[in-house]
């Protein structure tokens, strides 16, 4: 039996394993990318485990998507299982294993856009109110998210070397989650490393933060003068894990009355930059996007005020149209007056001399 014949021959629920597991090996996705894959490789062997890789034609496939379906998972949920398996399907392929892949001829349910939340200016101002009277690691994460557009994981991984005194935060690294826990990671592209302008409040609050923690490793005895801004434990020695913050955020939602996930903060930054003018291009190198584009896609439709404005300019555009077809049509009028009244020689285009 060749190795081919030995992988279209192989269950899916091995294959899935021994796809994910090359994946990893590889370094070419993200630990927190594999503890995904992980996770809906469990949802395809939970369907379709048992099969082997030659019997997954269209039908099959087809099938597997309507159970899914049928059983209440979502259609993004749906989406993710449909590309793993597609992709190892691929590298089935490329073995020479299967002929095709039958995942090319046929589609996962179809994704509804979900509309991100944007705060209200009223409720913007209210979170913020709140936060700054938290004296705690979350009440700062919420207001450096809320006045940055940073992403949770990068408001984790922010430490004291990336604060300046001139009123600034740079973006270095991240924290990801993994099967083991948190890491480090670097940003998602180089435009993730960026160096973003504090608000005054916000900075003189980092820089009493920071006192505050030097004082308190100086009374200590450590040397250490780069903890996390917004650590955990007494000495800031230990990150805020990003779970811990969306559990401990969305309780902090659920006592004062926000309708809001973390992320979210992220796009009331941006929905507000968008509409107080702020050109596209500085909004997407504030939020690291690596194109204008991805941040067209996301904030072109997102402030209800700049659609009014955009409505009073077409208004105004077609007042001003309305108002110079009466005038030329004035003026045309006034021209065929004057050639009725200068008789048959101008009429004709002729000159009196």
């Amino acid at each position: 039996m060749s190795e081919q014949t030995a992988f279209g021959d192989r269950l899916i629920c091995d294959y899935i394993d021994f796809f994910v597991s090359m994946k990893e090996r590889s370094g070419a996705i993200e630990r927190s990318t594999v503890r995904d894959y992980h996770a809906v490789a469990r949802l395809i062997v939970r369907y379709i485990g048992t099969c082997t890789v030659s019997d997954m034609e269209v039908m099959a496939v087809s099938d597997w998507m309507a159970s899914m379906v049928r059983d209440g998972y979502a259609p993004k949920t749906c989406s993710k299982a449909f590309r793993l398996l597609s992709q190892a399907l691929k590298f089935a392929v490329g073995q020479g294993a299967i002929d095709k892949n039958p995942c090319d001829f046929c589609k996962p349910p179809r994704q509804i856009r979900s509309r991100f939340i944007a705060l209200d200016r009223a409720e913007r101002s209210r979170m913020l109110y709140l936060a700054r009277q938290d004296d705690s690691p979350l009440g700062f994460a919420i207001e450096i998210a809320l006045t940055t557009g940073m992403r949770r994981g990068e408001v984790c991984a922010l430490k004291w070397s990336d604060f300046s005194s001139r009123g600034t935060l740079t973006v270095r690294r991240a924290l990801g989650n993994a099967e083991g826990g948190f890491y480090i990671k670097e940003p998602k592209s180089l435009s993730g490393i960026r160096t973003i302008p504090l608000a005054s409040d916000t900075n003189e609050a980092l820089g009493r933060l920071k006192g505050a923690f030097l004082e308190a490793n100086r009374s200590e005895g450590s040397a250490s003068a780069d903890g996390y801004i917004v650590g955990a434990g007494e000495s800031g020695d230990q990150p805020y894990n990003p779970d811990r913050l969306g559990r401990d955020f969305a309780q902090f939602c659920r006592d004062n009355g926000f309708e809001c996930t973390f992320r979210d903060l992220r796009h009331t930054f941006a929905t507000f930059m968008v509409g107080a003018g702020v050109d596209v291009r500085t909004v997407a190198s504030l939020l690291g996007h690596a194109n204008v584009a991805m941040t067209l896609n996301i904030y072109a439709e997102a402030d209800p005020e700049a659609k009014r404005r955009a409505a009073g300019a077409i208004e105004r555009a077609f007042d001003d149209a309305a108002w110079q077809r009466k005038a030329l049509t004035a003026l045309a009028s006034e021209a065929v007056s004057k050639v009725d009244g200068a008789g048959p020689c101008l009429r004709m285009g002729f000159s009196v001399s």
